[in-house]
This record gives structure tokens, C-alpha cells and sequence, in this order.
């Protein structure tokens, strides 16, 4: 048995991503954990610091660095408060390589897992990925992903463990 394995199976594990009114791959994860007698398990709902949307694009646009420094010092702060055996974040897409790597050197012993539904590497797709997600690709202890073309190119760009 590997060492995610081994995690998931005895530990206490925080999943990171959005709520989205319960309907979420990220709440799918968290009840289908629970389903299976996982009671150390935690959330952190990054919609509710990030999604301070207006119907104007432009001031989307124009807040979404703001939004975003505000969930990776959410998450930092969280973590310095709490400590997991293993971190699940789904895509990163708030998250900058620098808040990551600060957030690593607080929960230095965690497990830290990659789930991106999406394709990382379609920043065209505002939904699917950005600089965030792509910078830090090679972050993960475990990455999974979808496709296996996907999962090449992960591997040579430094992901430690793709998962298909």
C-alpha cells in the first residue's frame, strides 16, 4: 500500500475547493468520504472568499487578484491553526505557487493531492485553468488527473505521482 493510501485510509484530511450550493465535485468527495467512515475529514470553502462576483466582467476581472490573495491567506491561516496528514485541492486555481510553498513549510509532513477535473494546461478557458495551476504542477506529492495524454505531459514537467 502506497503512502496516499495509507493517508486516506487513517487520517485527518482537508479538501480544498468551492461549495458551490452543495453541488460541487469537491462536496461529492466530501459526503462519498464520509459515506465510507471517514469522520476526520474538514472543508475549505474557497467560493465564499473568492466569489464576490458582480454581474460586470470588468469588475470581476479587475478584483479577482484581490479575491484570490484573500483565499490563499485564508488557507495559510487555516493551516497554521490545523494540521492534516493530508491536503486535497481541487485545480488551485486561487492559489499561487508562493502562498503553496508557504503553506507547505506550516504542514510539512502533509500529503499534499491534486485533483483537477479540467484540463490544466487549457489557460484559453478562464473555468479550466490559469498561471496558478500551471505553476504548480510539479507542487503535488500526488496529482490526478483524467487523460493520459494529460498525464505525460504532467510527468515531464516535473509532477512527482500522475494519477490516471
Amino acid at each position: 500500500m502506497n503512502r496516499l493510501n495509507k493517508s486516506i485510509l487513517h487520517s485527518k484530511i482537508l479538501i480544498v475547493g468551492s461549495n458551490y450550493h452543495g453541488f460541487s465535485l469537491e462536496n461529492i468527495y466530501l459526503r462519498a468520504f464520509k459515506k465510507c467512515g471517514q469522520e476526520n475529514i474538514h472543508f475549505l470553502d474557497l467560493e465564499s472568499i473568492t466569489f464576490l462576483q458582480s454581474k460586470s466582467r470588468v469588475f470581476n476581472r479587475l478584483t479577482r487578484s484581490l479575491q484570490y490573495r484573500a483565499a490563499g491567506a485564508s488557507l495559510l491561516a487555516h493551516l497554521r491553526n490545523n494540521s492534516y496528514d493530508v491536503i486535497i485541492i481541487f485545480k488551485g486555481m486561487q492559489l499561487s505557487t508562493d502562498v503553496l510553498s508557504k503553506c507547505k513549510t506550516v504542514s510539512n509532513n502533509s500529503v499534499w493531492v491534486n485533483i483537477n477535473p479540467d484540463d490544466p494546461y487549457n489557460i484559453g478557458s478562464p473555468g479550466s485553468s490559469n498561471s496558478n495551476v500551471l505553476g504548480s504542477i510539479a507542487f503535488f506529492d500526488h496529482y490526478c488527473i483524467w487523460s493520459r495524454r494529460i498525464a505525460e505531459k504532467l510527468v515531464s514537467d516535473g509532477c512527482k505521482n500522475v494519477i490516471y
